[in-house]
């Protein structure tokens, strides 16, 4: 009997170990493909065009738009429509990314925009100005209203060399968002 749950105890150590290595060795595959992607750069002739509407009308909403990485860490905020920083908490996922991050907020906000369409141009560049990787990105535009609703849109893209154009469900204040990846005009 002794025999036995000494072998099994053994059984379950090399299951843990072997399970172990095994996600070791995923992990350092899933670093090696990152760092495949990483050496080819942006191509800089290629820009990202983000649509959006904001249909409400009321009280102009809090608006961030940004990019995250495959990972979900923050690359870029491209917009942040604000009018004061007490209520930015309730931008919750661009908040809780970049929160204390006063020289962004203080560079990258503008007023909050009435009901419209908006448009803006992604270059590729990361928030200290340098060149990303081509690879897969998250876009994230965020709306929220004080004492209203909140949406968040966020759409997984591969930004290679190809054009694309491709278009994310928005919500009942905030359109549909509307992505495109072409040669510069």
């Amino acid at each position: 009997m002794e025999i036995n749950e000494k072998s099994r105890l053994l059984n379950r150590r090399n299951f843990l170990k072997k399970s172990g290595l095994g996600l070791l060795a995923l992990s350092l595959g899933g670093t090696r493909l990152f760092a495949r992607a990483a050496s080819s750069t942006w191509n800089d002739v290629m820009e990202l065009a983000i649509n959006f509407e904001i249909k409400a009308q009321g009280r102009r909403p809090y608006v961030a738009v940004w990019v995250e990485d495959w990972t979900g860490s923050p690359v870029r905020t491209l917009e942040l429509w604000m009018q004061h920083t007490k209520y930015l908490n309730h931008l919750r996922r661009w908040y809780n990314n970049e929160r204390g991050n006063n020289r962004l907020i203080s560079s990258v906000s503008s007023p909050t925009r009435r009901a419209g369409q908006y448009s803006m141009i992604w270059d590729g560049l990361d928030d200290n100005g340098q060149a990303v990787a081509a690879g897969e990105y998250y876009i994230c535009v965020e709306y929220a209203r004080e004492n209203g609703p909140y949406h968040l849109v966020r759409g997984r893209v591969n930004l290679d060399t190809t054009d694309f154009a491709e278009t994310f469900l928005g919500g009942s204040e905030l359109g549909d968002v509307h992505v495109e990846f072409r040669t510069r005009a």
